[in-house]
C-alpha cells in the first residue's frame, strides 16, 4: 500500500472508516459486556411507557379517542428524548463518543440467546417460576400461567425475532440516517413492544406507532428473514417482502425457525387474563428446554454471519482503493 493510498483513507475516508470502526467495536462492546436489564436505559423508558399508557389508555373512550391519544402519548415519549440524545453529540468535543453511546443503548438485547440460556438453565433443574420471571424481560405477555412447553416456546420466539429488532435495525439505519434514524427507530419499536396491539386495551391506543413501527422495521426483518433462509436451507416465500402483517400473524422469521428446529410456535398468549389467538406454526413436536439450545445455535450462527459481513465491509473498500491506485 502505497503513500497516496493511505492519505486518501487518513483523508477522504476517515469519516467512513470511523464509522466503519465505531460500529464493530460498539457490537464487541454489545455482545461481551451487556447491561443487567435493571439497569437499561430501555428498562425505565418501558416503565415510563407503561405508566403514561395507564394514564392515556381509556378503553371506554372512542376509537378515534383511544388512536389521538396513543398518537399524542408517542410523540410526547419520543419527540423530547430523541431530539435531546440527537443534540447532544453535536454539542460535544467528541461526537463519536456520544454517538457510540446510542449505538450501544440501542443495541440492547442482542444477547437474547444468554438470557434464554439461563432460562434453560432453570427450566432444565426445575425451577419454573424463576425461569418465567427471567423470560418477563423478554416478552410482554402475562407468564405466570405458563407450562414448560409455553416458556421453551416464548423463549424460542424471542430468540427468532429480537435480532431483527436490534442488530438489524441498528446496522441496516445507521449508514442511510446514522445515530439520529437508528435511535428513532429502535424508540419506536419499544413502544410498539410496550403497547402491544395484540392487547385488547391496547388495540386501539397503538394503531399509530403500530403501523409505524411495521414500516420501520420491514428491512431490518426482511435481511433477517433471508440471513436465516439462506443459512438454514429454507425457502422465503414472496409474501415476506409485504410491509404488513395481520395482528394475529407471526414474523416469517418464526416460520423459518420453526421448519428448522422441527417444532410448534405460535398459538394463543395471554394478556392481562385476557386470551388472544395468534397464528400457529406447526413443523413438529412441542418445544422443551432442549429447544432452546438448538435455537440459540441457529441464531447466533445467524448472527455471526452477519457480523462477519459488516467486517469484511472496511477491508473491501480498502482494496477497492488499493485497485484504483494501481
Amino acid at each position: 500500500m502505497d503513500n497516496q493510498v493511505i492519505n486518501t483513507l487518513l483523508t477522504q475516508d476517515a469519516e467512513l472508516i470511523g464509522s466503519f470502526a465505531m460500529v464493530l467495536v460498539t457490537l464487541v462492546l454489545a455482545y461481551q459486556f451487556p447491561l443487567s436489564p435493571a439497569w437499561t436505559p430501555t428498562y425505565y423508558w418501558q416503565r415510563l411507557a407503561r405508566s403514561l399508557a395507564d394514564k392515556t389508555c381509556r378503553p371506554t373512550n372512542s376509537r378515534f379517542q383511544q388512536n389521538l391519544a396513543g398518537t399524542l402519548a408517542a410523540l410526547l415519549l419520543i419527540v423530547p428524548f430523541w431530539l435531546i440524545m440527537v443534540l447532544l453529540p453535536t454539542l460535544a468535543y467528541y461526537p463519536w463518543f456520544f454517538e457510540g453511546i446510542i449505538l450501544y443503548i440501542s443495541l440492547i438485547g442482542v444477547q437474547v440467546n444468554r438470557v434464554a440460556t439461563a432460562i434453560q438453565t432453570q427450566l432444565l433443574v426445575g425451577n419454573k417460576a424463576l425461569a418465567k420471571l427471567q423470560l418477563h424481560s423478554l416478552v410482554n405477555v402475562d407468564t405466570q400461567a405458563l407450562s414448560v412447553i409455553g416458556i421453551s416456546k416464548l423463549t424460542i420466539e424471542s430468540q427468532l425475532t429480537t435480532p431483527a429488532r436490534t442488530l438489524l435495525t441498528c446496522l441496516c439505519y445507521f449508514p442511510i440516517g446514522g445515530v439520529a434514524l437508528v435511535l428513532l427507530a429502535r424508540m419506536v419499536n419499544e413502544l410498539a413492544f410496550c403497547w402491544p396491539i395484540q392487547h385488547p386495551r391496547y388495540h386501539a391506543f397503538a394503531q399509530s406507532i403500530t403501523r409505524l413501527n411495521r414500516v420501520l422495521q420491514w428491512l431490518p426483518e426482511l435481511v433477517w428473514q433471508w440471513v436465516m433462509a439462506i443459512l438454514n436451507h429454507q425457502s422465503l416465500p414472496l409474501k415476506a417482502l409485504a410491509s404488513t402483517r395481520g395482528e394475529s400473524q407471526l414474523p416469517t422469521s418464526l416460520t423459518i425457525g420453526a421448519r428448522s428446529l422441527t417444532t410448534r410456535l405460535g398459538g394463543p398468549v395471554m394478556f392481562d387474563g385476557h386470551k388472544v389467538s395468534r397464528t400457529k406454526i406447526d413443523y413438529g413436536t412441542e418445544p422443551y428446554a432442549a429447544t432452546i439450545a438448538q435455537a440459540a445455535s441457529l441464531v447466533r450462527r445467524s448472527q455471526l454471519f452477519i457480523i462477519c459481513l459488516c467486517s469484511s465491509l472496511p477491508l473491501v473498500w480498502i482494496s477497492l482503493r488499493v485497485i484504483a491506485s494501481s
